[in-house]
């Protein structure tokens, strides 16, 4: 059984304790704390600092750093996270915000490099990561199954990747990306690619599930939210479900 949950982003944006509280019913052994807006990160590491308890029982929690950041605030950036982000989570970063490779080194194994989807200049394909890695060699690796389905729909980079950055995999990222490159779920249409792919997940590689429950369309109370929350639950929970390739 793998350890799956959401990312707090992904259902309540930068509130936190809301992105944590809708996932009680489920039986979750993974979480992803997101401050994917620069904006956010001061907010939402004040927020976990105040909620130790809402994590006891997770088994992997992981930190989203923000995706853009501006002039002159990677230092802070890194700052923060180093200071303020539990040293036993690990911190996904998009590999083409790093500008001072340098400052981000002292994250050590800390430092998460996520693939990177189509719009991005590096970080997409294995030479990309390749070159990244050489720079922070201590560095784990986040692997995004729906960035990597949407620069490579036949799944063979995924596969590439996962079997390269076995030893550095620290956690993997789940959605469907679409062409606008927005995290949307996970349709039957690529269910089937995604299985296929699972079976060279690890079963100790934990699973976040990034896929946008809230929409900003309309006025979903949290009953219809919670209800896609299950759904999508279920539907990865099958997806997922550990195969016999690189299981152990």
């Amino acid at each position: 059984m793998r350890d799956i949950g959401f990312s707090t982003g992904a259902l309540a944006r930068d509130d936190v304790r809301k992105g944590v509280l809708l996932q009680e019913s489920l039986d979750v052994g993974s979480i992803e704390v997101s401050a994917l807006r620069f904006d956010e990160l001061a907010h939402v590491t004040t927020a976990i600092e105040s909620m130790p308890s809402d994590f006891h029982d997770v088994e992997h929690i992981s930190f989203h750093a923000p995706s853009n950041i501006p002039d002159g605030k990677e230092a802070e950036v890194v700052e923060t996270l180093m200071n303020r982000v539990p040293e036993s989570w690990a911190i996904v970063v998009h590999p083409d915000v790093i500008e001072d490779f340098a400052l981000w080194k002292r994250l050590d194994s800390r430092l998460c490099i996520e693939n990177m989807d189509q719009r991005k200049k590096t970080g997409r394909t294995l030479p990309e990561l390749k070159e990244i890695f050489k720079k922070v060699p201590n560095a784990r690796f986040c692997f995004d199954i729906g960035h990597c389905h949407q620069v490579d729909p036949t799944m063979t980079e995924s596969i590439r990747l996962l079997v390269e950055f076995r030893d550095r995999l620290a956690l993997a990222h789940v959605s469907e990306v679409d062409y606008r490159s927005h995290h949307v779920p996970v349709t039957y249409a690529t269910f089937s690619a995604f299985q296929y792919v699972s079976e060279f997940l690890r079963e100790s590689c934990p699973l976040v599930i990034e896929s946008v429950m809230f929409s900003d369309e309309d006025d979903d109370g949290d009953r219809e939210i919670m209800k896609r929350i299950r759904n999508e639950f279920e539907k990865i929970t099958r997806c997922f479900a550990v195969g016999t390739r690189m299981a152990s």
